[in-house]
């Protein structure tokens, strides 16, 4: 699997400059940018297909990637309820513990008080930690299945989830590491006054796309 590609095979496409700068901007425009990342989807739903240059279109069913887009936000936040939640859990019992330590009579019963909430925020914080990192690995994993099966319900079928990273588990992580050094380099886009980071980042996206696309497709062509 040719991941090095992922890199530069956008480039391939005659019409590539207008497409990336097109997502670029798109990409920053509050609401309407949910139509980026349906573009990616369909990028990587192309390139799971073989075609040699899966950059869609953008004049073709603009009001789809917009919809898929909105949904994949959707199903990530659904999958972010857990951290909002115990960061919610985790103000809360600090804020009655910190709170309550002021009706001890003692300084020291005070300063215990004021201990179990620091110890409580720390253990709380590191569940929220753990589990960020763990999304980190599973998301992309929900992302590919959706742009592969165009279905909301797909992006919480756990087992089939599960089964596709535990497959190509060595090129799924590469996969994901490569698209953090992807978004590294977007970064230096920030040089440019902060105007060239709005196209990087774009064609991280796309990185994005060709990286998990292939470790799709070789593991669709294993299974087959």
């Amino acid at each position: 699997m040719d991941m090095s590609r992922s890199f530069t095979y956008m480039f391939d496409d005659e019409s590539w400059l207008s497409k990336i700068l097109i997502g670029g901007i798109i990409g920053v425009v509050p609401i309407l940018n949910f139509a980026s990342l349906g573009y990616m989807l369909d990028a990587t739903k192309r390139v799971t297909e073989g075609v040699p240059t899966p950059l869609p279109e953008w004049g073709e069913d603009f009001g789809g990637k917009f919809v898929r887009g909105l949904l994949a936000i959707v199903a990530v936040l659904i999958y972010e309820i857990p951290i909002i939640a115990i960061a919610c859990i985790s103000g809360l019992i600090s804020s009655l513990l910190a709170g309550g330590a002021g009706a001890f009579d003692s300084d020291a019963a005070a300063a215990g008080a004021g201990g179990l909430a620091g110890l409580v925020t720390i253990c709380l914080q590191c569940l929220i930690f753990l589990y960020a990192i763990v999304m980190i690995v599973w998301l992309p994993a929900v992302l590919i299945r959706f742009a592969v099966k165009g279905d909301f319900g797909a992006m919480f079928q756990f087992g089939e989830i599960w089964g596709f990273i535990r497959a190509k588990l060595g090129d799924y992580l590469l996969a994901i590491l490569l698209y953090v050094v992807a978004s590294i380099i977007a970064g230096f886009g920030i040089i440019a006054c902060g105007v060239g980071v709005l196209f990087t980042s774009f064609w991280a996206y796309l990185v994005l796309a060709f990286l998990l696309g292939n470790v799709w497709r070789g593991a669709d062509l294993q299974a087959a």
